[in-house]
This record gives structure tokens, C-alpha cells and sequence, in this order.
């Protein structure tokens, strides 16, 4: 922002009505304006230029008076033009009369960033937090979302496998590619599971799930996906049922199959999850579902109020800490069936995921550590000095403690012969 005074006073009118302009050769390039009609300066705003050599005239007038241009008079600008400004995730360029720089890559993590310090170009190198450098701008990487609704709960017939492909459950934004893994709960092997997890090919992404033989329950495990940049998990439940009577038992690894049920009963079948009690921690989402095809209406409802129709799923997200109930109504003619959960929406994390505490806690936990180890140490003095009248007694720690008045005398004349 350059000034330039321009005292119209010389004129010997007054600042009622005065109107101004101006003119310059090159249109565009930048812009003036009365600063203030008191003192008359004129600003030049240079953001939009690169610079250059300019020339401009200015022209007071008043109405009913005419008007008074002054001679054309040259202007030197030295500007810099940085659009994007110090903006890492934007890739731009900078200007100036002598250069003209754009951001880039030094490599797969490092920006060279350029920006405008006055008319001068500089750059600074930043490296690229949980993500590439593409492009000359670094991207914030999207972490693999876990497909909870696919993969958050299963269920499949006694004595059969069931196959999961990993690459199912999760979804990738961006398409990165994705390595998988998974684990089974803390203090759970293959030695003492009763469903063996375990991989269908050694470079695949599909898991063998084998329940013990006649055994039907429950169990879970963890699955993750890795793009390099972050890992995403998610828990997956597992129900191992009971054959129907009419169930041929064929059907294993059928998620959902609904033909192991006699088409005379109306029930709901293979509601997800299986078990009535749920529970989830702040900030996730639970999906429920069933398998009935044959209903004339579907209803959903949350302590009691109607959230949701003509879905054979509903998830249960943003929900505040609490005690939940879910209940999903079918109706066909005459018969309505329903199947009710008990939510729990609870604080904390679920297993498989870093439970992180902030500083100022450990700081805290850490003062009262403190507090309590000198309140202990003045606790030992205190019952030393009592119990030790007439002699030292060292606790430990680099104390020693003293014996009472007379001691302290006596060893004070001591002191004071001998020397």
C-alpha cells in the first residue's frame, strides 16, 4: 500500500462535493482511492499486481464547476502476488517482477511452500502430516471406514464355516490400497477359541471362521485395514446357531438365509445382533437388522417413538451416554411380530484401540504423587524424633534425625571443646 498526497486545498475550495478519479494506462493492474477528504491522500492499492512501471493521472471535480486533472506522472510498483497464500494444502504460485515460483514435492512427504514477504518470494519445506505430498500440496488421507453394518455382526448354522473376505468390511474413500489383519480378543488363541480364525490363502483376504463341532454361542474377534497412513478396526460379532427342524444344513456361510424357516410361521428372522443386550461407546454407531422378506410394514422404534420405516435395517448413531430400547415391529395382515434390544451407550473404548490420556492429567496424577510421598517422609520424621531421644537415627531417603534439646546441647559442647 503505497500514499501519495495530493493537496486539492490548492484549488481554494472546500471538501463539499469534491468527487475524485483517475486514470491509468494500464487498466486494472491496481487502484486508488481519497484516503481521506481532510488531508487529501491517495492510496494505492497494489494486492492485485505484480508491479511494473505505471502512469496515472488524478482528477478532482465538483459538480456545477467543472474539473481539474493533474499531468501524468510515472509510478514504479514492486508487488509479489501469492493467491493461495501460506496455504499447505492448496498447491499455488508466487509472482514478483524477477520470479515467478509455483508449489511442488521435494518428495512422497515434503512441500516446498512459496509465499510473499513484501515484494520478495521465500518458501519454507513442510512436511506433510498423516498424508502425501501429491501435486505440490499435501492431502490429509482419509483412514479406512470399517463397514459396520456388513461385517459388525454375523451369524451362520452349527457344524458349517463361514467364509468372510475382509476387503468387504471396509471402504476406502480415496481407493488407497489396503493390508489387512486380525487378532482375536485379549486372552483368546486358537488353543482355547471355540471359532478358529484363520486365513483361506496366505496372500488373501478372506477368514475361515470354524466353530467347535455341535458347539452354538457367541464370540468376536477384530479385523483391521492399513493405507499405509492410518489402520482402521472394527469388532466383529459372531453368532453360531441352532439348525431349524425343516434345515437341511447346507446352508452354511449364507448370511441372512431365510429359507431354514417353514414358511407358515411368521417370525423375525435372524435379527442382528442376535443377542437382546448391546452396547456401544460414545461417538460409534451400531447397525440392527433383520432378514424378513415377506411383511406388509416395517416399523423401528427408539424408547418407544417411531424412528424409521420400511427399512429391514436401522442405525443407531449419536446417541448421548444412556440406557436405550430398540424395538422393530412387523406387520403382515392381522400379526404383528417385534424384536427388542437393550441399548447401552457408554464412556470409553473398545478393545483393540488406544486409550490415550491428555498431559495435564498425567501432570496432575503426578502433583499427587508427590504431595503423598512428602506428607509420608514428615509422617517418619515426626515418629522418629520421638522414638530416638539420644541418638541419630538415619530413615533412609538422606535423613537422618536428631535426638532431643539435650543431645543436641551435649553435642554442642562437644563441638565446642574440641575445638
Amino acid at each position: 500500500m503505497v500514499r501519495y498526497d495530493f493537496h486539492a486545498r490548492l484549488l481554494g475550495l472546500g471538501d463539499s462535493g469534491l468527487n475524485f478519479s483517475y486514470s491509468i494506462n494500464v487498466s486494472g493492474e491496481f487502484g486508488l482511492n481519497m484516503h481521506d477528504y481532510y488531508l487529501h491522500p491517495v492510496d494505492f492499492n497494489t494486492e492485485s499486481t505484480v508491479g511494473g512501471d505505471f502512469s496515472v493521472n488524478i482528477t478532482l471535480s465538483y459538480p456545477g464547476l467543472g474539473s481539474v486533472t493533474s499531468n501524468n506522472f510515472n509510478v514504479k510498483i514492486y508487488g509479489c502476488l501469492e493467491p493461495d497464500g501460506l496455504e499447505i494444502f492448496e498447491k499455488g504460485n508466487s509472482q514478483n517482477l524477477s520470479a515467478n515460483n509455483t508449489d511442488y514435492c521435494i518428495n512422497n512427504d515434503t512441500l516446498r511452500e512459496y509465499y510473499c514477504d513484501l515484494n520478495k518470494i521465500l518458501y519454507s519445506d513442510f512436511t506433510c502430516q498423516g498424508g502425501p505430498c501429491e501435486d505440490g500440496r499435501c492431502f490429509i488421507n482419509q483412514e479406512p471406514d470399517f463397514r459396520s453394518s456388513r461385517c459388525g455382526d454375523i451369524a451362520w448354522k452349527v457344524n458349517t464355516v463361514y467364509v468372510l473376505d475382509m476387503e468387504d468390511c471396509f471402504s476406502d474413500a480415496e481407493d488407497d490400497s489396503l493390508v489387512f489383519r486380525w487378532k482375536y480378543p485379549s486372552g483368546i488363541s486358537s488353543s482355547n477359541t471355540n471359532i478358529t480364525v484363520e486365513k483361506k490363502s496366505a496372500n488373501g483376504t478372506e477368514l475361515k471362521l470354524t466353530p467347535k463341532t455341535n458347539w452354538t454361542g457367541s464370540g468376536y474377534f477384530f479385523i483391521y485395514a492399513n493405507d499405509s497412513y492410518n489402520e482402521e478396526g472394527g469388532k466383529v460379532d459372531c453368532k453360531v446357531i441352532e439348525h431349524d427342524s425343516n434345515d437341511t444344513g447346507d446352508g452354511g456361510g449364507e448370511e441372512n438365509s431365510t429359507n431354514q424357516t417353514p414358511e407358515d410361521v411368521f417370525e423375525i428372522l435372524y435379527p442382528s445382533p442376535y443377542g437382546r443386550e448391546v452396547t456401544i461407546f460414545l461417538g460409534d454407531e451400531k447397525t440392527f437388522s433383520i432378514a424378513n422378506e415377506d411383511y406388509d410394514a416395517i416399523e423401528w422404534y427408539l424408547n418407544g417413538k417411531l424412528v424409521k420405516t420400511d427399512s429391514k435395517m436401522y442405525r443407531a448413531t449419536g446417541l448421548e451416554k444412556g440406557n436405550y430400547t430398540l424395538e422393530v415391529k412387523l406387520i403382515k395382515g392381522d400379526e404383528v411380530v417385534s424384536k427388542t434390544w437393550d441399548l447401552s451407550v457408554e464412556e470409553g473404548a473398545e478393545e483393540g484401540r488406544v486409550r490415550v490420556f491428555s498431559p495435564g492429567k498425567v501432570v496432575f496424577y503426578t502433583i499427587i504423587v508427590v504431595v503423598l510421598i512428602i506428607i509420608l517422609l514428615v509422617l517418619i520424621l515426626l515418629v522418629s524424633e520421638r522414638q530416638s531421644k539420644n541418638k541419630k537415627v538415619n530413615i533412609g531417603f538422606g535423613f537422618v534425625v536428631v535426638g532431643d534439646e539435650k543431645a543436641k546441647k551435649s553435642s554442642h559442647l562437644m563441638q565446642s571443646h574440641s575445638s
